[in-house]
């Protein structure tokens, strides 16, 4: 069953529990909608936020394309993308490089 938009605000923190096929499956205005709710769950596994990075990708295309509130808007989801995506994202402001510094879970290779 995915989760709806009443669903990710009573959960907050206990969101960690959605089944990363839960979340793959959620509509597209549910995601766009709580992006920044799901962002700022702590307790999402990596698994977890793949999925969430996957759903981005579904909804707004490559990391290429990415405006500066897309960026700013993911939170932890961030910590998903690997160096080639790292690569593709447009750090020009200063405010999606302080959003990206925010993380403090980043491996090496990111």
């Amino acid at each position: 069953m995915a989760p709806s938009s009443g669903d990710i605000f009573k959960l907050a923190e206990a969101n960690a529990c959605w089944a990363p096929q839960d979340l793959l499956c959620m509509e597209e205005h549910t995601f766009i909608r709580n992006v920044e709710l799901l962002g700022a769950v702590r307790g999402f596994s990596p698994p977890q936020l793949m999925t969430l990075k996957e759903k981005a990708v579904q909804v707004w295309d490559m990391p290429s394309y990415w405006k500066e509130y897309h960026i700013t808007s993911l939170g932890r989801i961030a910590l998903a993308l690997n160096e080639s995506e790292l690569q593709q994202l447009d750090l020009s402001s200063i405010d999606t490089v302080a959003s990206l510094s925010r993380q403090t879970e980043w491996t090496p290779g990111q």
